[in-house]
């Protein structure tokens, strides 16, 4: 991690800012295996019944599955609907986090 990126962190902490909303981080929140709603997303990058690929800040969110489709779709957030199988986090290089 980075100078920049500590010296960040510690103001996030002091300032008592949740650091996924700060560092616009993804949350996924799951609903047992049949729903996912994934927070500070950057868009879709793959759809299909049994993978949907989202960008966010730090990298990749992978949610893998059958009959799987996106029930909602909002700037910041989305909702997922269908088997969820796995969800995946792929770490954007350089991303530090």
């Amino acid at each position: 991690m980075g100078m920049a990126n500590r010296w960040f962190s510690r103001v996030v902490q002091r300032l008592q800012i949740p650091e996924d909303i700060a560092l616009h981080l993804p949350l996924v929140h799951l609903t047992g295996s049949c729903r996912a709603r994934v927070e500070n997303h950057r868009g879709i990058a793959e759809y299909t019944p049994e993978l949907i690929r989202i960008e966010s800040a730090a990298g990749l969110v992978v949610i893998r599955g059958r009959e799987l489709m996106v029930k909602e779709l909002a700037r910041d957030d989305l909702i997922c609907v269908g088997k969820i199988l796995a969800v995946e986090f792929y770490e954007q290089p350089g991303s530090g986090r």
